[in-house]
Parts: C-alpha cells; sequence; structure tokens
C-alpha cells in the first residue's frame, strides 16, 4: 500500500497527544482567552484551517486537530480498545475536550466546526453547556447526513465487511477527484499545495480501516430539532453556492437557534475557511469581537 506510521507524516508544527492507546495529531498557535478548538469536517484533517489558524491567534489560543479516523492521527484497529470505540461522538467529545486541555485551552471553549465536525461541536455543546462559550459552524451538517443506517453498520462490522469495506473505500478516494471539485464554487481557484494536503492522510498506515470504523460507529441522528436548547451565541456560515450542506439548510438551522447569527459568502462552495479565508476570517472577527466586548451575537 506504500503507508508509513502517521508519526513519520508530521511536520515542524505538529504535536502528538496520547489518548487510550492512539496519538492524535493536532497543532497549536497563540495564547490567551478564548481558546478556539477547530474541528474539521468527514474526510478533511487539520489541513482544512491552514489559510486560517494564524489569523484567528489574535483572538487566542487556536488548536486544530485530526479527529479519529482522519489525517495523520494513528488508527487504532478492533481489538486494541474496549467499548466505547475511539471513533464514536462519545469518545470524540472526550478526546476534543481532553486535546484542548493538554494543548492549553481555557475551561470555556470557542468551538469551531466544519460540515460533520460542526455537528460533532453542536452535540458537545448540548451535553457540556458549561463548557462551551461560543460555537462557530460552518456549513455544518446536522439534518442532512444523519449517519449510516443500522443494517449498513451492521454489515460494515462484520468480519467480510471490515475486509471488504477498506477496499471499497481506496476504490472510492481513487475516483474522489470530481467530489473536492463539489465542494468548491470556483475549483480553478485550487492549488496544488491544496490537492497535496488533501492527499497526505492517504499515505498514514491503515487509513483505509480506520475510516471504516467511522462508518461502522456513526450514528443515526440529526441535531436539528435540538437546536433551540443552545443558550450560547452562535455563528452559521455558508458559502451561497455550497452543493453538499445548501445554504438554505444553514439559513433553517440558524433560525431554530435563540441567540444565533448567520453569515453568507458569496461566491463560494462548502469550505470557506479554504475557498475564501478572507472573508470568512472577517466573519469570525467580528463576531468575536462581540463577545470580547461582552455583548451577544444576535441573529
Amino acid at each position: 500500500m506504500g503507508t508509513v506510521p502517521s508519526r513519520e507524516l508530521g511536520g515542524e508544527r505538529s504535536r502528538w497527544f496520547q489518548r487510550d492507546g492512539y496519538a492524535v495529531h493536532y497543532q497549536a498557535t497563540g495564547e490567551g482567552e478564548p481558546a478556539l478548538l477547530l474541528m474539521h469536517g468527514f474526510g478533511a484533517s487539520l489541513f482544512s484551517w491552514h489559510k486560517v489558524m494564524e489569523p484567528l491567534s489574535a483572538f487566542g489560543r487556536v488548536i486544530a486537530y485530526d479527529r479519529p479516523g482522519f489525517g495523520i492521527t494513528e488508527r487504532p484497529l478492533p481489538g486494541s480498545w474496549a467499548d466505547p470505540t475511539p471513533y464514536g461522538d462519545d469518545e470524540n467529545i472526550w478526546t476534543a475536550a481532553a486535546l484542548a486541555a493538554e494543548a492549553g485551552g481555557s475551561g470555556n471553549l470557542v468551538l469551531v466546526g466544519h460540515s460533520a465536525g460542526g455537528r460533532l461541536a453542536v452535540l458537545a455543546a448540548l451535553r457540556h453547556p458549561d463548557k462551551v462559550a461560543a460555537l462557530v459552524l460552518v456549513a455544518p451538517a446536522l439534518g442532512r447526513h444523519p449517519g449510516f443506517p443500522g443494517w449498513v453498520r451492521a454489515l460494515a462490522a462484520t468480519r467480510a465487511g471490515r475486509l471488504v469495506g477498506p477496499r471499497l473505500l481506496r476504490w472510492l478516494i481513487a475516483r474522489a477527484g470530481r467530489l473536492i471539485g463539489l465542494a468548491w464554487h470556483d475549483s480553478s481557484r485550487l492549488r496544488q499545495e491544496d490537492i497535496e494536503g488533501y492527499r497526505l492522510p492517504l499515505q498514514a498506515r491503515d487509513w483505509d480501516r480506520g475510516l471504516w470504523e467511522v462508518v461502522i460507529a456513526s450514528q443515526p441522528a440529526a441535531l436539528t430539532g435540538e437546536l433551540g436548547r443552545l443558550q450560547m451565541p452562535v455563528l452559521f456560515i455558508t458559502g451561497d453556492d455550497d452543493r453538499i450542506v445548501p445554504a438554505y439548510e444553514t439559513r433553517a438551522n440558524a433560525a431554530r437557534v435563540p441567540n444565533g447569527r448567520m453569515v453568507v459568502i458569496s461566491e463560494c462552495g462548502h469550505i470557506p475557511h479554504e475557498e475564501r479565508p478572507e472573508l470568512f476570517l472577517a466573519a469570525v472577527s467580528s463576531f468575536l469581537s462581540t463577545l470580547s466586548a461582552g455583548g451577544e451575537a444576535g441573529q
């Protein structure tokens, strides 16, 4: 397969946090409060935030990490853990909290979640509202992608499923070029370094088996009906040409949050922080400045 241990793929800014038998890859910059924890989407990695991490550090500590199953975080395999799986929601939330503390994050965090990472950020805020000062949800997948059906997950977890599944993923990834373009409004903006950043995790040992464990652990639970319980300030950001989580869905979800705010970025697809980082930063900076001033992020 030509893969190597995850640690061999890290760069000079890479840091590693040991979590129950495997190492979580992260990067951190800046100091002070609030601490921003950046949570990437499905199939992505902390590379997704590389254009905005340093600018955001003007507001405090910024921590980006590769969620279990993605990037170059190590992939624990079946038999190496006791329940629950490290790829499930519960362990993802505990891992995020432990990492934030390890990396110097303050007690109250601003969670910045993109797509499936936005879903995880909302879930964390619902379960631990005392630990989350605010949310920034970027094209959050809260209802459109509620997880795989139970029968699919049951088949995936069989011995045959775990044998065939990773092979299927390798076949799909080899043909995924069009999906990358689908996430951008203007794919001509993609640079070679972007493509290389997306491909780096495919060099990590057991990336395919780890990703299959994510499929097995996925839970079919939409969160749209729970958004009214969020009492902290929430900023929603979407691109006007998002073909994965359409802008109208994000707008509808923002309307469900008592203390929500909505920003639509023009000529932009599913990944505003990569395709239009300057406009993304303007929106987040305004929101964080409002928090620092002690005001509310009203809709």
